[in-house]
C-alpha cells in the first residue's frame, strides 16, 4: 500500500495555487470524468506531444480550489490508499507556467523524472513542511 499523504500543508500562504498530478493510467476513466467536474482546470501533460494520442492514460494536472472542489478532494485522497496516485503540489506558480514546466521534465531522463516525483513518506512530509 502507498504511503498516505495529506493534500495540504497546514497554513500555507495564501498565495499559493493547489494542484494534483494524477497518473491516469492507474485509474480507468479518470481523465474522461473531469469533464464532468464544475469549474476544474485541468490538462494532460501528453497534450501537444508525440504522445498526445495517449493523454487519456498519462499524467494530467488539476488545479484545485478547496472551497470548490472539497468532495473531489476527498475521492483524490481515497485513491491514494490504493494507488500510488496523485502528487499533490502547492507553489506560487499559476497553471500554464507550471503545466509547460512539468510537460518538459518528461523528456528528461528517467532517473531525473523519478527523484523529482518520488513519493515521500508521511514523516518526511512533516520535517520538510512542519506539523
Amino acid at each position: 500500500m502507498p504511503f498516505l499523504l495529506l493534500p495540504f500543508i497546514p497554513d500555507a500562504p495564501s498565495e499559493n495555487y493547489w494542484y494534483v498530478l494524477v497518473d491516469c493510467a492507474l485509474l480507468q476513466g479518470f481523465y474522461l470524468s473531469l469533464s464532468q467536474i464544475d469549474n476544474l482546470r485541468y490538462k494532460s501533460l501528453f497534450l501537444g506531444t508525440s504522445e498526445a494520442s495517449s493523454a487519456e492514460v498519462g499524467l494530467v494536472l488539476i488545479e484545485l480550489k478547496p472551497a470548490i472542489h472539497s468532495s473531489f478532494i476527498s475521492t483524490l485522497v481515497t485513491y491514494q490508499t490504493e494507488y500510488e496516485t496523485p502528487i499533490w503540489l502547492q507553489a506560487p506558480i499559476a497553471f500554464t507556467p507550471l503545466f509547460n514546466t512539468l510537460r518538459k521534465l518528461l523528456y528528461v531522463g528517467k532517473r531525473m523524472v523519478v527523484s523529482i516525483f518520488s513519493v515521500i513518506t508521511t514523516s518526511s512530509a512533516l520535517q520538510v513542511f512542519g506539523q
